[in-house]
């Protein structure tokens, strides 16, 4: 399903026009598709920009500005209207530039060209021809088997050259007609690049409700015969800052949002009809559930069953065409084809439950936006996914993700993306509702050094438990890969950090579904587990680094800032190092913790003399999912108190002999010095690249 992505979201960067320049075009469509041409609609607001801008020419990026960028809609017609300037100022925008794009939805709008034209040194060129246009399908979500019917009418301009201006215009003619006419958009009022002018304009029967966001500009209303036309106008507005690293549920540019909806009441009765089919019984759909019945007797058994047959026997496949991308088909027709998009599982899913005597509703989310969608007007459109809200006989709650694939828990642990915020599709239902992940998304990994000789070879047991998410995640990984394969980037991920490695046997998977916890077992051999060590020449040395704490502990772009910065959470992680040593040591134990608003860190050295073995504990945990912008510089002096415990190195002379300056123990046996190494955690940035081609998980957080 694909609500947000309907949003008329007008973006103003350059490198996004480039992106839509670039589509990967399908297949060719049919000739009743061609782009028509007519004058500009008579209802527009005309603004024109002034070709005489003066930018500062540091802050032009790609090779061109934009001198105007002008959306306007007129809601009761149901039309909306570009037009786009754009002056090259270099020869490296002629690429862009020169190419124009227009994307519809054919099912129920038409596309038309009021003009295209270059001015060079004052002088016009017509380069407006509807059949020099090419007309393709793009389907950019195909390989996530998400396919709407969107058409893609291009238009590559010849003789364009530096210094020309490219001025176009379009409108669309036709909104879904499951808007009821209703309307909702979102629209940036400013760019990370200079821009002349910003021009948004909204005509509409009704007046609009609408969200600022990192803007303080206001629209200017006025009514004319009944129609309230809404314009927002900015000249030259200030460039944006583009940072890195920030939460993608965070707005970076300023942009209103705005709604002819005034409750979240009013979208629940806009989609109730449209999911109608899940109070109605099918006779193939009935016959399951009693199988599911027969087969588990008490009703958490039937849910969890309910969800696995959704989950793992019907596939997931979206043809999102015209009105399919808001309306589910029938549960039936679902059930019957075996495949569906997330709002058609969802709806089987809820049928399914309904018939075995469940409460169940579809929920629609986004996974984004996260908290922020509470703080933007009520709309439909905002929302780009769908799932199931289950009520047991006990009135316990629990959200499930008919998309899932492979799935351990029970019915009440399964695993759930942090979306923070539904709604629920069900009478009475005013507002959005809080879902709580109850995962951990835990990762703890256990590696065990048997050494046998100072210099010498030494083996290696590796023992990795993900749980929740990550245990689902890994679970997939699994069964789209070969154990040989598996096998085989296990040892390439440790060869990386010790010469001469080579697995001993294939790794041990042991999946507990009922706990959703996977346990994998690895064995190696390395040669040699010492290098020269390099802060000290004639010395060898072994180090050990925490990598399973790389891929949520990040430190980069930690510098002052106006965004947020993104952390994955839900989010833990453990890694343990055993090292069986073949003489006794002189090592001193330590322990230290880490705590604040962020995160949660501990790590301790303990040794035990008795059996010669060294224990190191590192344990890392995100306390939230951003750091604000005011707390940057403090969380990074935090990091930096980690960076002085992250890593552990044993080094001793090459000869084996020691000097004078070896600590001997209380009890008299050899020595060796010891170091905390400080392994920097900048280090586990190059680390994560290699660690995430290792556990090739998706990101779920």
């Amino acid at each position: 399903m694909h609500y947000f992505s309907r949003l008329i979201f007008i973006a103003l960067t350059k490198s996004t026009i480039a992106f839509i320049s670039l589509l990967f075009f399908i297949s060719l469509a049919s000739s009743q598709n061609k782009v028509l041409t007519a004058p500009s609609p008579e209802w527009i607001t005309q603004v024109e920009p002034d070709p005489n801008l003066t930018i500062d020419e540091d802050e032009i990026v790609e090779g061109s500005i934009f001198l105007l960028s002008d959306n306007q809609v007129h809601v009761p017609k149901e039309e909306s209207y570009t037009r786009l300037v754009t002056k090259i100022t270099e020869n490296t925008g002629v690429q862009s530039a020169s190419r124009i794009t227009a994307i519809y939805d054919p099912e129920y709008q038409k596309l038309i060209f009021h003009h295209i034209k270059i001015i060079r040194d004052g002088k016009v060129i017509d380069k407006l021809n509807a059949d020099h246009f090419q007309v393709m399908r793009r389907e950019l979500n195909a390989e996530n088997y998400l396919y709407d019917g969107s058409l893609s009418a291009t238009l590559d301009l010849s003789d364009v050259r530096r210094g020309d201006i490219i001025d176009y215009s379009y409108s669309l003619k036709g909104f879904n007609p499951l808007n009821n006419e209703d309307f909702a958009g979102s629209y940036y009022l400013g760019d990370f690049a200079p821009t002349g002018t910003v021009n948004v304009v909204v005509n509409s029967r009704e007046k609009l409700f609408y969200k600022n966001i990192k803007t303080e500009i206001k629209p200017v209303l006025t009514n004319n015969n009944g129609i309230y036309k809404y314009q927002w106008l900015v000249e030259n507005p200030e460039v944006a800052v583009y940072e890195q690293n920030v939460p993608y549920w965070e707005y970076e540019l300023p942009m209103v949002v705005l709604s002819t909806v005034a409750e979240w009441k009013e979208v629940v009765d806009w989609a109730l009809p449209l999911y109608k089919d899940k109070f109605v019984s099918f006779p193939a759909i009935k016959e399951q559930t009693e199988l599911i019945k027969s087969q588990h007797a008490n009703e958490a058994g039937q849910i969890k069953a309910a969800l696995d047959f959704v989950q793992n026997d019907i596939r997931y496949l979206g043809l999102e065409y015209g009105i399919s991308g808001y309306k589910p088909n029938s549960p039936k027709k679902v059930f019957d084809q075996r495949f569906g998009d997330c709002k058609d599982k969802s709806l089987l899913l809820v049928n399914m439950l309904n018939e075995l005597g469940i409460q169940a509703y579809p929920v629609l989310v986004n996974t984004m936006l996260k908290h922020t969608i509470t703080e933007l007007p009520a709309s439909h459109v905002f929302f780009d996914h769908c799932i199931v809200k289950v009520v047991d006989s006990q009135d316990n709650v629990m959200f499930y993700d008919p998309t899932a694939m492979n799935q351990g828990g029970t019915y009440s642990n399964v695993h759930l993306p942090d979306y923070r915020y539904g709604l629920v599709i069900k009478e009475g239902v005013t507002e959005l509702e809080e879902i709580h992940s109850k995962s951990q998304n835990r990762v703890s990994s256990v590696e065990e050094f048997t050494v046998h000789e100072i210099g010498g070879s030494a083996d290696l047991k590796v023992v990795t438990t993900y749980t929740d998410g990550e245990a689902d995640n890994i679970r997939n990984t699994f069964k789209n890969s070969s154990l040989s394969k598996i096998s085989k980037e296990y040892e390439s991920f440790y060869a990386n950090h010790y010469n001469k490695i080579t697995a001993t046997q294939k790794p041990e998977i042991e999946d507990d579904l009922d706990k959703n916890q996977i346990v994998v077992r690895e064995y190696y051999k390395i040669d040699s587990l010492w290098v020269p060590y390099e802060d000290k020449k004639g010395y060898i040395s072994m180090s050990f680094t925490p990598t399973n704490l790389a891929d949520i502990l990040y430190a980069d772009y930690l510098q002052e800032r106006k965004a947020s910065y993104y952390l994955p959470h839900p989010a833990s992680r453990e890694h343990e190092f055993i090292v069986n040593l073949p003489e006794p040591w002189t090592i001193i134990n330590e322990e230290n913790e880490i705590s604040n608003d962020y995160f949660y860190y501990d790590y301790s050295i303990k040794y035990n003399n008795f059996k010669k073995q060294l224990r190191l504990k590192y344990y890392f945990k995100n306390q939230k999912s951003a750091v604000n912008a005011e707390d940057i510089l403090s969380y990074a002096n935090q990091l930096d108190k980690i960076n002085q415990s992250f890593g552990y190195t044993l080094y001793i002379p090459e000869d084996g002999n020691l000097d004078l300056e070896t600590i001997s123990s209380g009890f008299g046996e050899k020595a060796a010095y010891v170091v905390l190494t400080g392994a920097g955690i900048l280090v586990l940035i190059l680390i994560i690249v290699a660690r995430n081609n290792r556990k090739r998980n998706q990101e779920f957080y």
